[in-house]
């Protein structure tokens, strides 16, 4: 049968066409948000793990960092002890008697101020050859008290005293005898290395050791004193002493005066608490783990967050 309204059927297709186009279009509109959301969800919780990362850097890096400090010292010292082992028995005593008559001449000498520039000087040239073992170490010393076993090296030139303990020139050098007063310096307050900084809890009558090639000679502490940079009047050498003194800047970050703990040598025995020589080069597993419970705690606090927030759409939603 011939159909009297074609006009209408067309309108009528084309209306049906035009709905649907709209619904597809919405359609993708809500896939496209679906997904930005999804992007931003992803983008949210990667910014919490990098804000996570970035405290736990702040938080333990003084601790990895005083890790790195002792792990390099114990296998600095293990090559020392290894280089030590490798010298015959007359080349010990050759490198020992060398820095006994380097003393003697200092005590005959005119020079009386520790910080004098005396390895330009004859017979002082050959300072940084004198008891050098490999790499500039003279030897270590060990503190039990405060858990510390550092190198000495020769200088206290901003390099020697990043890495270690120097000995200021112009002062005795670490083998002992009469009339000898050796000074070592170290930092504190440094960002990487705890070094001196717990010097100030020593007190009189505690112990300290040098280990020097394969002697080790033992100190008690007589006199601790706080003095202005310039005053050196308290590292003066002392006839028929045997002194060595510990130095470093105090308070605490504002280095105004100097920290003098000040040894006396006493015979070594056996049975006294040396350091034990524990194996500070295993690294701290505890902070991976740490940093480890906290990322699942930041994704899994990311996610609680997310369904929540759906709920709630939904629950406004209906």
């Amino acid at each position: 049968m011939y159909d009297f309204f074609p006009t209408k059927k067309c309108k009528y297709k084309k209306t049906k066409i035009k709905n649907e186009k709209i619904k597809m279009k919405k359609s993708k509109i809500t896939q496209g948000e679906n997904i930005n959301k999804k992007g931003s969800n992803i983008l949210s919780l990667i910014g919490f793990i990098v804000l996570f990362l970035l405290g736990a850097g702040v938080l333990f890096y003084p601790r990895i960092s005083f890790w790195l400090a002792d792990y390099n010292h114990t296998v600095a010292h293990q090559g020392y002890e290894r280089s030590v082992g490798e010298l015959t028995k007359e080349q010990r005593k050759e490198i020992w008697d060398a820095a006994v008559n380097y003393n003697r001449k200092l005590v005959k000498s005119m020079v009386r101020d520790p910080f004098a520039e005396i390895d330009e000087l004859d017979p002082f040239d050959e300072y940084y050859q004198t008891l050098d073992i490999g790499d500039g170490v003279m030897g270590y010393v060990h503190i039990p008290k405060l858990d510390i076993m550092l190198p000495i090296y020769h200088g206290v030139t901003d390099e020697v005293l990043d890495k270690g303990v120097g000995h200021i020139k112009a002062t005795a050098l670490p083998v002992g005898g009469e009339d000898t007063h050796c000074v070592l310096t170290g930092h504190t307050a440094l960002s990487h290395d705890k070094m001196f900084d717990d010097l100030i809890n020593m007190q009189i009558g505690d112990k300290f050791f040098l280990e020097i090639i394969d002697e080790t000679l033992a100190y008690q502490v007589r006199q601790i004193e706080v003095v202005l940079p310039d005053d050196i009047s308290m590292l003066k050498r002392e006839v028929g002493k045997d002194l060595v003194t510990l130095l470093t800047c105090t308070p605490y970050g504002v280095n105004s005066h100097r920290l003098l703990v000040i040894g006396e040598r006493i015979p070594f025995v056996e049975p006294m608490p040396i350091p034990q020589k524990v194996d500070k080069t295993a690294f701290p597993w505890w902070i991976v783990t740490v940093v480890i419970s906290g990322l699942l705690l930041v994704v899994i606090f990311g996610k609680l967050i997310n369904k929540r927030a759906k709920a709630n759409k939904g629950y406004h939603a209906s």
